[in-house]
């Protein structure tokens, strides 16, 4: 009985500690001195493998990571997927290297040593602002994100996209874009693809009809395009990081 007792004690402080399975917990991690925040969603049913993906989630500016992790935990509760949503240091977006790539490998670092994370399946999906800063991720971390989604936002300058000379690992990208989207319109979309797949990377594009450029309504229709993207992506070895900064 009493071994019994030990292990539901010890199964409570790992969820008042690291986020109770199945339900989204607000965390915060010590980086560079400074206290930052993210969300965190751990579903119950883990893949038969006993390592679960992650998925990161870059929110647009004005918003948090709450705003995209919430729509994801269906299917991350159906698929055994781990996802981890920042909140970028000011309100009005990300910028390097205050958010990253540092502060979201230091995040999944700390993930790794609590939770059954498979390095090699770790990705990145972003919306507007954020879709446009996990790009830059991609290049900058090629080797330790397996792949990378943007959504409702692409680079607007070749100079952005030449960022992409940077990259180690010639990363998966998909780009997802609404043909009713008033911020970013599809021919830029275009224009990006294939000047990566000029750049000899994977790319993905997709060119959803009807789609504006808000991300929570279209959820369900978003999110499995993404996934069926992302899932099959794996790094060859293990994941391998060098700051660019």
């Amino acid at each position: 009985m009493r071994s019994l007792l030990r292990v539901g004690l010890a199964v409570l402080l790992a969820a008042a500690l690291y986020g109770a399975p199945g339900k989204v917990s607000k965390e915060k991690i010590k980086v560079d001195g400074k206290s930052r925040d993210y969300y965190l969603y751990v579903p119950e049913k883990l893949p038969e493998s006993g390592k679960a993906p992650v998925l990161m989630l870059l929110h647009d500016r004005q918003k948090d990571g709450s705003s995209l992790i919430g729509p994801w935990t269906r299917m991350a509760a159906r698929e055994g997927i781990i996802l981890v949503a920042p909140n970028s240091q000011g309100k009005m977006g990300w910028t390097a290297p205050l958010d990253g790539p540092g502060f979201l490998y230091e995040i999944l670092e700390a993930l790794k040593k609590t939770h059954p994370v498979d390095p090699r399946r770790v990705y990145l999906f972003g919306h507007a602002d954020g879709a446009v800063f996990g790009m830059f991720v991609s290049f900058w971390a090629s080797e330790y994100f397996a792949a990378a989604s943007a959504h409702a936002g692409t680079f607007r300058e070749e100079a952005e996209a030449r960022m992409a000379e940077r990259a180690k690992r010639k990363i998966p990208i998909q780009l997802i874009v609404g043909t009713d989207d008033r911020h970013y319109p599809v021919g830029l979309f275009e224009v990006n693809a294939e000047f990566l797949k000029f750049s000899e990377f994977e790319i993905d594009l997709q060119v959803v009809p009807d789609h504006k450029h808000d991300y929570a309504p279209a959820a369900e229709t978003i999110n499995p395009i993404v996934w069926e993207f992302l899932s099959g992506k794996a790094l060859d070895g293990e994941p391998r990081y060098e700051s660019p900064f």
